[in-house]
């Protein structure tokens, strides 16, 4: 039969090119919620796009929207917006390009795409070619920097893809490049496009360093001959693709197939914090190595010369492996955390502690600022939170900030107080809110902030380390017996119950997604103020 595979099928799993073909039936997903930001930043990109003349074309997923891709490119557009190019049903693929961009010089188009994400490194002799959004045709060169090839390298995959399909329909430039749009800062704050040459040898694959057109050839070759062979019911197929577990999983159908093909320990399912990557994985395995309890065994500095090399792009790769058997270990023992320090542990303290933690929505605006306040001189202990459960714009977004860092500021006035914190995310909000106004209350909480607020994240990695990673969760959770209230607590899917606060079809179901908001935010400070009382006895 007749199929195509799309753009990430290059990068993606093999196991889940075979469940697709073989006919395995999928479960239902939901998509995981988008990172914190990327909704923000993208709707930058749509306004600098809409600006520069882009062409939206049609949605249609058949001929006619090929066909409307094909006259915009005719036409000379300089930017389309997910055009969809014709099929290329002789090598197998199909695509839908978020962003085209016209080279003046031979009427010839690049791939473009965006990601919320740093897409280029410093590098003393690397050569960055970018151009701006507003006149994406003209390119600029910037010296010491270079495309994040170790960490980017899927996305070169993507972008070779589609640079094939416009080759296959005549409409591909004559330099083989294909563009990203970052959060990389090139000139005037400005998205930008960092160009991609697709011929560049710059992956490592065994003892040769290839470009992103070789790499993707062995890859999508490998995909398209396993849809082939599932197409064709081969018997041996299923044996040959031993799953491995991935971050690609949560939004796979066919996840609860794969776990159950797995043994309990097998490394890709139980090293879940820093896990290896897919290729690491692969290269352990052929040297006889699934479980954490062999990692845990394995003599590392015998078998990391030779088998280093082969553990694929990205850097790190040793540093991971490492640290893989150290968490093996830790499994193998039945040990949670490890103390790294000795001697007693002391975390600041004072008379007024107040623990914070807020909430942003899916467009990353701060809806919800909560406290919990314990003044110990007193022995009182109570939940304070400010809220709106309503979309924000930036004047909302300040306001609600104003109010919190309002009342904050009263409650710790000529007190001795302190304010603790997981990580630095409420810090971050702070002096971003408080650098993008002149209000007076973030003024003064960026200020105070520097002096007065303590990370409890940075007490745990200074001190410990974890089977689980240090999270607040499994932290406050395994180490400190918190439990909270909520049977799937997540900043991520907080986002999603916001969506249910404001906009589920009944008041009914609206108040309960709220209750369901404040609990969590509640349980959130709370567990900050149980993990600084496990603190302070160790």
């Amino acid at each position: 039969m007749t199929f195509t595979l799309d753009a990430h099928a290059a990068k993606s799993c093999p196991v889940k090119i075979y469940s697709a073909f073989s006919g395995l039936p999928a479960r239902h997903v939901e998509p995981p919620p988008r990172f914190p930001g990327s909704a923000e930043f993208n709707r930058k990109v749509v306004q600098a796009l809409i600006a520069a003349g882009c062409v939206v074309a049609p949605d249609d997923a058949n001929d006619s929207g090929e066909a409307a891709c094909l006259a915009a490119m005719e036409a000379g557009a300089k930017l389309i917006r997910s055009g969809l190019l014709p099929r290329d049903l002789s090598a197998h693929r199909a695509g839908r390009v978020p962003i085209l961009v016209r080279d003046e010089a031979d009427r010839g188009y690049y791939p473009a795409m965006v990601r919320y994400q740093r897409v280029t490194e410093q590098a003393a002799s690397g050569l960055c070619e970018y151009s701006a959004l507003s006149d994406p045709t003209i390119h600029h060169q910037l010296a010491g920097r270079r495309f994040r090839w170790s960490w980017r390298s899927g996305t070169a995959l993507q972008l070779t893809h589609y640079w094939l399909l416009l080759q296959a329909c005549g409409y591909a430039s004559d330099r083989a490049l294909g563009g990203v749009i970052g959060i990389d800062e090139f000139a005037d704050d400005a998205p930008a496009i960092t160009w991609v040459d697709l011929d560049e040898p710059c992956f490592s694959v065994n003892d040769a360093v290839l470009s992103p057109f070789q790499v993707y050839a062995l890859e999508f070759g490998k995909r398209v001959e396993i849809a082939e062979r599932a197409q064709a019911n081969d018997p041996r197929l299923a044996d040959e693709l031993l799953p491995i577990i991935s971050h690609e999983c949560a939004a796979c159908g066919w996840h609860s197939h794969c776990v159950e093909r797995l043994d309990p320990d097998d490394l890709s399912l139980r090293i879940e914090k820093a896990p290896l990557d897919p290729e690491q994985i692969a290269v352990l395995r052929e040297a006889g190595i699934f479980t954490t309890k062999q990692l845990a065994e394995l003599d590392l500095d015998g078998f990391l010369p030779g088998q280093l090399p082969l553990m694929g792009q990205r850097a790190g790769a040793e540093y991971r492996l490492k640290t893989a058997q150290h968490r093996s270990q830790l499994i193998q023992a039945g040990v949670e955390f490890e103390r790294t320090t000795t001697g007693k542990l002391t975390v600041p303290a004072a008379e007024l502690e107040i623990d914070i933690d807020l909430e942003t929505n899916h467009q990353d605006r701060v809806y919800l600022w909560g406290f919990w306040v314990d003044d110990r001189a007193r022995g009182r202990l109570s939940y304070h939170r400010f809220a709106r459960f309503e979309p924000l714009d930036d004047a909302a977004e300040l306001a609600l900030a104003n109010e919190a860092m309002g009342w904050l500021r009263n409650l710790v006035r000529d007190a001795d107080a302190l304010v603790y914190h997981y990580s630095d995310y409420e810090t971050v909000r702070i002096n971003r809110l408080a650098n993008a106004s002149d209000d007076p209350e973030l003024s003064w909480a960026r200020d105070y902030s520097q002096s007065n607020f303590i990370d409890l994240f940075a007490v745990m990695r200074a001190n410990y380390f974890s089977t689980h990673g240090l999270g607040l969760k499994a932290v406050a959770r395994d180490a400190a017996g918190f439990h909270w209230r909520d049977t799937d607590p997540g900043g991520l899917n907080s986002m999603r119950w916001f969506e249910d606060a404001t906009t589920s079809e009944t008041a009914e179901l609206r108040e309960q997604a709220r209750t369901r908001i404040l609990e969590y935010n509640e349980d959130d400070v709370r567990a900050t103020w149980t993990l600084r009382r496990w603190l302070r006895d160790q």
